[in-house]
């Protein structure tokens, strides 16, 4: 019976540093999301191999390197990066976004549609960033009407953003 108490605790306590691990990383990728925005791109690469020796790679990690990357002019290794990203998560909404606003930008307007399309009708329904570029996908295509309608409820969405998005707080509360 103390063995199952014993273990039971030991699992509590690997679940709890886990957990810290986990917020620290996420820690060190906000900062890298920081330096990377206010140009400073060694102390981002900096803190993007912090987060990388915590818990190990995860799609925000590859997603931050895609961006420090993108920021830098490594085009090649930024969609690498996503890509590596969505290998974590193939719904990664933060991968599928930049890699569509990528694609884009390079031409694949279409691809990029089917990217956004499948996501806004699935798990970022609610994100304003997908359908502001699926807007601009739209309207870039003279399919005005559908354009206008996703750049309106992208504008409503962020009316009504929350500083954290719900599904990040609910499962917590539960």
């Amino acid at each position: 019976m103390a063995d199952v108490v014993i273990k039971e605790d030991e699992k509590k306590e690997t679940i709890a540093n886990l957990r810290s691990l986990k917020i620290l990383q996420d820690l060190w990728l906000m900062s890298a999301a920081t330096f990377r925005r206010w140009g400073k791109s060694s102390e981002c690469k900096g803190a993007i191999q912090e987060a990388e020796t915590l818990t190990g790679e995860s799609a925000e990690l590859w997603v931050q390197y895609g961006l420090y990357c993108l920021s830098i002019s490594e085009l090649g290794q930024a969609i690498d990066s996503l890509t590596k990203a969505l290998a974590f998560s193939d719904y990664h909404v933060p991968a599928v976004v930049h890699m569509a606003r990528i694609l884009k930008e390079q031409g694949s307007v279409e691809l990029a549609e089917g990217l956004l399309d499948v996501l806004t009708q699935t798990v970022a329904w609610d994100v304003p960033e997908a359908w502001y570029l699926l807007s601009e996908i739209y309207l870039s295509t003279d399919r005005l009407k559908r354009g206008k309608e996703c750049l309106l409820f992208s504008l409503s969405l962020e009316e009504t953003k929350p500083l954290r998005p719900l599904r990040l707080c609910l499962p917590s509360c539960l």
